[in-house]
């Protein structure tokens, strides 16, 4: 069949191929048999390395409609689409890709149409075909996503329609333009390369010079879901790469707008757009590339987005579910240090949340006032120290810090606890300024459970003077695994990123060399000197408690404890000094009421002046689930007063043993056992008490700065780290699979809430079936006929 050209076409159906040859023939003839035939074809052939260009030519030898160009080389879709708009005729232009069908009369609705509304364009519906095996929550995602808003529109133009009020989707194939406002957009389009994105581009410019919308539910044209990239689970680099010419796209609508001279206009549209293509990159990045590729491909991210919007945008997509990324980020080359032991470490960086009112706080003042005081063989500074803490918010104000020396340098960023997800932006521009102005070159953190930590750790080290990162744990490293979140899986792959680890025990060295070999056991500064202790006689029958009232210090314990102890020591007293959580603070004093100890326990509630617990006290009790390092035990032994605790074996202190007596977790009576054998027996307390205080000034005499400087100067030597010795399998794979447990525990909650909300649901809709059919709601219908006619009747009037 050979048909006639019309040099009038009503509709001109603009056809970009490219490597198509197994679809080729199914769109042409959808285009072919049209049921409105005064169309023209335009093809536009961009150089396919298959049959595709001798099938077109095949096609226009037998239809005079069809006009074919044809690439000498490829131009991407977006040139093909303009090459074929600039040589339009038609009144109305329809857009129809290589892969894709259009239904027999979707020509004729189209432009019936848009004739009968007069708008510059009509948006019709999509059949999704599922052509790549996905699954059908997905293919019905997409066929409402491309349901069209069925209400005309008329306004200054469309761009606040599609982009604001998201009444209008931004593709080409579904939908029928004016050609005079298309040909007027397509000729703004830059000339050049773009493979991605092509109809946001075109659609934005003609969104720009449009001025009417109206859609329509007639499903006139048939996506191919499945066969593009659009589909596929896993891509290549290249593909990969042409994602990321998104960018580009959004730099020439910047530069249109910029030539229209409307940047404030149209400034958070554009910035939606920007947002919009970077999140899909990102996206790509972490879902679609293969592990192989994973480094590779984060070069090309950052390379074409930058660090800042990368980091930021992976932390607003991740911030609670950070465990896969980590996973990933051990395998990224671009967070890997640069440096080895030939650099010279000049300046550290120390970051704590605050430095006040805490152990942990009080350990990073004195660390950074250790490094800021020591001196080279010259007499001069080793190290440059910049403390880094969050910015001042009203909860802390009016506390007051601990002391810092002269030499220690501020800096403040966003809090840790405001600068999240999509705020953590503000935090990593901080982390980058504060590293270019001070040139640091390592960063200590102590916030090591936090969840800041990991997103802190790829700001830093990722910055182009390379910094190092130590993780300093401030705890048992087991801790994490009892945490409602996912950080104790998380911190597998934090060590294994990170440059160092320093941790509180023999024991916690042990368990995170299995993730990093440059690992060692510091014991925490002693803040006090045991020269000022004075001699005080101990008060008979008197013991001491301190610490915070939390879940965590196991408080009731002690009371129940003390229930026991009074049965052979009806005089004693037990002073509880410290505040916290108030309702457990309640329990306690009910718990002393209802055990009738109010003679024997006295809370003591918070106080700074604490020596004079420890200096009466014969003994203190201690009944915590876990520490890292307790200060309260450095302070009691210091003292002469030794310590009755529960069994914490990870601990230095329990493992030395001197000054201290411990019982098994969870059993007050057998704390109050050995607290009585002790009592009675002050011979061996008084063994106990000089065991503890030589232990004290031994930790005392370790010059804390210097071991840190040890660690400091080998951070960079060469370590390999035995992956298959018994103790890193065993302690990698029982991470491994509790955090695979949890998530599959996760998993089937949220499947059983699903099948519950289904169940409710049917339950529901059967319930309101029942009343529908009930001849109560039947008669009520009937009767209330009249009333709603005549309602609808004076409203139109009033109108």
């Amino acid at each position: 069949m050979n048909i006639k050209n019309n040099e009038n076409p009503l509709v001109s159906v603009i056809v970009p191929i490219c490597n198509v040859e197994p679809y080729i023939h199914r769109c042409l003839d959808s285009i072919i048999g049209q049921t409105l035939k005064n169309i023209e074809i335009i093809c536009v052939e961009d150089h396919s390395d298959d049959r595709s260009a001798e099938i077109l030519k095949e096609y226009a030898d037998r239809d005079n409609r069809i006009k074919a160009i044809f690439h000498e080389t490829n131009l991407s879709t977006s040139q093909a689409r303009k090459d074929g708009v600039a040589v339009s005729c038609g009144k109305y232009i329809m857009f129809v890709d290589g892969d894709d069908e259009l239904c027999p009369d979707a020509c004729q609705i189209a432009s019936e149409t848009i004739e009968k509304y007069g708008t510059d364009m009509v948006q019709f519906d999509t059949e999704v075909v599922n052509c790549a095996g996905g699954s059908e929550e997905r293919i019905q995602m997409n066929q409402r996503f491309l349901f069209p808003c069925l209400e005309e529109i008329r306004a200054e133009n469309l761009i606040f329609s599609c982009w604001k009020e998201k009444k209008v989707g931004f593709s080409l194939w579904n939908k029928i333009f004016n050609g005079e406002i298309c040909r007027q957009a397509f000729a703004d389009v830059e000339d050049g390369f773009y493979p991605k994105a092509q109809d946001l581009y075109a659609f934005f410019l003609i969104a720009y010079y449009s001025r009417s919308y109206m859609g329509i539910e007639n499903r006139l044209y048939r996506y191919m879901f499945g066969i593009g990239v659009t589909g596929s689970d896993y891509i290549s680099i290249p593909k990969f790469d042409v994602m990321m010419t998104e960018k580009q796209i959004w730099e020439c609508l910047v530069r249109f707008i910029d030539k229209k001279q409307e940047q404030e206009k149209y400034k958070e549209i554009l910035d939606g757009i920007y947002q919009h293509f970077l999140a899909d990159c990102v996206s790509r990045w972490q879902n679609n590339l293969q592990t192989e590729n994973i480094s590779e491909g984060f070069d090309h991210l950052v390379d074409t987005w930058g660090l800042e919007d990368v980091i930021s945008k992976l932390a607003e997509r991740n911030w609670h579910k950070s465990v896969e990324l980590a996973e990933k980020m051990v395998d990224v080359d671009y967070f890997k240090t640069t440096r080895n032991k030939g650099n010279e470490i000049k300046t550290i960086g120390i970051y704590y949340r605050s430095i006040k009112n805490g152990g942990a706080q009080r350990v990073v003042a004195v660390l950074a006032n250790e490094w800021a005081k020591m001196r080279d063989a010259k007499g001069d500074p080793v190290y440059k120290v910049v403390l880094v803490t969050d910015e001042e918010t009203e909860d802390g104000e009016g506390i007051p810090e601990y002391e810092l020396d002269y030499a220690v340098v501020r800096e403040y960023i966003p809090s840790s606890e405001t600068a999240v997800r999509e705020h953590y932006k503000e935090r990593y521009h901080a982390w980058s300024t504060i590293i270019e102005k001070h040139k640091i070159d390592l960063m200590v953190t102590g916030m090591w459970v936090a969840p800041c930590t990991m997103w802190d750790m790829l700001s830093i080290k990722g910055q182009p003077s390379k910094p190092g990162f130590i993780i300093h744990a401030h705890s048992f490293t087991s801790v994490p695994f009892g945490f409602v979140s996912d950080k104790f899986a998380e911190l597998m792959y934090d060590y294994q990123i990170c440059d160092g680890v320093v941790v509180l025990s023999e024991v916690d060295e042990k368990y995170v060399k299995c993730f990093n070999p440059h690992v060692t056991y510091i014991s925490n500064p002693i803040t006090f000197s045991t020269g000022n202790m004075k001699e005080v006689k101990k008060e008979e029958n008197n013991i001491l408690w301190l610490g915070r009232i939390a879940k965590e210090k196991q408080p009731l314990d002690v009371v129940y404890a003390m229930e026991h102890i009074v049965k052979e020591f009806p005089d004693i007293r037990l002073h509880m000094v410290g505040d916290g959580d108030e309702k457990l603070t309640e329990m306690l004093k009910n718990l002393i009421c209802q055990l009738g100890l109010q003679d024997n326990v006295i809370l003591e509630g918070f106080t700074s002046e604490v020596e004079k617990y420890y200096e009466k006290a014969q003994l203190m009790m201690y009944t915590s689930e876990y520490e890292g390092f307790p200060m309260v035990f450095c302070e009691a032994l210091s003292h002469g007063t030794p310590i009755v605790t529960y069994d914490m074996p990870w601990l230095t202190f329990v493992r030395d043993g001197r000054g201290i007596v411990t019982s098994r977790q969870k059993r007050p009576d057998l704390l109050a056992q050995k607290v009585t054998e002790l009592l009675r027996n002050s011979e061996e307390c008084r063994r106990l008490a000089e065991e503890g205080k030589q232990h004290i000034k031994e930790l005392e005499a370790v010059d804390i700065g210097q071991t840190w400087k040890q660690f400091f100067d080998t951070l960079y030597e060469e370590k390999e780290r035995d992956e298959d010795s018994v103790d890193n399998v065993i302690f990698r794979f029982l991470t491994s699979y509790a955090y695979k447990g949890k998530q599959g525990r996760i998993k089937n909650m949220e499947g059983q809430i699903t099948r519950l909300k289904e169940q409710k649901t049917q339950e529901v809709k059967a319930a309101q079936r029942k009343v529908k059919n009930s001849e109560t709601f039947k008669v009520g219908k009937t009767i209330l006929y009249v009333p709603r006619k005549m309602k609808k009747f004076l409203k139109r009037l009033s109108k």
